[in-house]
């Protein structure tokens, strides 16, 4: 009984994850799922899955006038967690199975939005420390969040790229620190501080003026 109710929040946050995984952190995300999957997972059977890669260039000599610059099988395992099914590649090979292949193609989910990286963030928080903080100081979601870990996430994107665009720098003419905050985005001004910028303004004023 306790192992089903465990079971069925970690299927729920792992399917919604998957749908979605963490751009700059695929491979751990995925390292993660299977680690998961093992330990509270049940293993239900397994799948073969035909991919064909398009060519880039449509047909050519490359790919024999095939359009396909690649084809290959992968095995899968398929596991279940709560409610919900998942996959696990465990091979991949050029030469065509004797069983019937049961995945044509990419397995495709539907777009979850912002609940896929706070599915990850929770998961990542309860199992891997380390995942968790590699996501929150990744890049923030293009589309903003309302879950509690997403806007944590946004925030700190947020604030590390105004800390890069308007922090402290050192002016490269006097040496002393300041803060770009408030200065327009002339890139001449860049790594120069107010005075030394005012002072080099007056020193391109011309002496002999025409009026």
């Amino acid at each position: 009984m306790r192992t089903s109710l465990i079971a069925w929040p970690l299927g729920w946050l792992l399917h919604h994850a998957t749908a979605g995984p963490p751009l700059t952190q695929r491979e751990r995300f995925y390292t993660l799922k299977g680690r998961l999957l093992r330990t509270s997972g049940r293993l239900i059977g397994d799948d073969w899955q035909h991919m064909v890669k398009a060519c880039w260039d449509g047909p050519c000599s490359r790919c024999s006038g095939t359009g396909s610059s690649d084809e290959f099988w992968v095995a899968l395992e398929r596991w279940a967690l709560g409610r919900f099914v998942f996959h696990r590649p465990i091979s991949r090979t050029h030469t065509a199975p004797t069983v019937p292949v049961t995945i044509e193609g990419d397995l495709r989910h539907a777009d979850p939005g912002p609940v896929a990286t706070e599915c990850a963030l929770w998961l990542a928080f309860a199992f891997d420390r380390t995942l968790c903080w590699a996501i929150l100081l990744g890049p923030g979601d293009p589309t903003w969040s309302w879950w509690p870990l997403g806007m944590v996430q946004q925030l700190s994107a947020w604030a590390r790229r105004a800390w890069h665009r308007d922090g402290p720098r050192r002016c490269e003419d006097c040496g002393r620190p300041f803060l770009r905050v408030g200065r327009d985005a002339r890139p001449w001004t860049a790594w120069r501080c107010c005075s030394c910028d005012h002072i080099r303004g007056l020193a391109d004023v011309p002496e002999d003026l025409p009026f």
